[in-house]
């Protein structure tokens, strides 16, 4: 099946096998690149993309709490710990000693 389908899709554009299978009735759409995702107007106007600035003067963008309710809606209130926030006490709790710690963080 996958080479038959692979070959028939190869064979057609995206509208045209989007028609023929509206036709024959075959639940189907194309898929997004991550540039069409930027730039549909319903992610857009839905909010679905969620943008952070960063630390660093870089922006994040992820994907927004789904599904969107009204009263309700969602978001991402903390982007997590800075890089190697917790190195100290993860490794501590591995049995490390201060002072390997110390070397092994760069603290020396």
């Amino acid at each position: 099946m996958d080479a038959i389908l692979g070959a028939w899709s190869s064979s057609v554009t995206l509208t045209e096998a989007l028609d023929i299978l509206e036709a024959a009735e075959v639940p189907a759409s194309g898929i997004n690149s991550v540039a069409e995702v930027f730039e549909d107007e319903q992610i857009q106007a839905r909010g679905s993309i969620e943008r952070h600035a960063l630390e660093s003067g870089l922006n994040l963008c992820m994907p927004a709490a789904v599904p969107k309710l009204t009263k309700t809606p969602g978001g991402t209130r903390w982007l997590g710990p800075k890089l190697g926030e917790h190195n100290e006490s993860i490794l501590e709790s591995l049995g490390l000693d201060p002072i390997t710690i110390r070397k092994v963080t760069g603290g020396d």
